[in-house]
């Protein structure tokens, strides 16, 4: 399940989130777009797919994450980015 990160996890490491404590859920990949702006100035948008991310992966705003778990579970973490 795909969930658009929480405000209270910005900035902090996956290990510092406590996803999998207080959530019971598996952070398995994390969607990241990062605006590149070449020499002649002009912008382009690159998205990335960390798969597997290790546990000191910093978690930053506009990061959607791929979390496997149970749908109650999936569902508390939902509500809370929807905050």
């Amino acid at each position: 399940m795909e969930i658009v990160l929480p405000k209270d996890f910005y900035n902090k490491t996956l290990l510092e989130s406590r996803l999998k404590e207080n959530y019971n859920l598996t952070v398995i990949a994390i969607r990241r777009k990062e605006t590149i702006i070449s020499e002649d100035g002009s912008t382009d948008i690159k998205e990335e797919m960390i798969v597997s991310p290790e546990s000191r992966m910093v978690l930053q705003e506009g990061d959607v994450i791929l979390v496997v778990g149970r749908d109650s579970d999936v569902e508390k973490l939902r509500q809370l980015s929807e905050k």
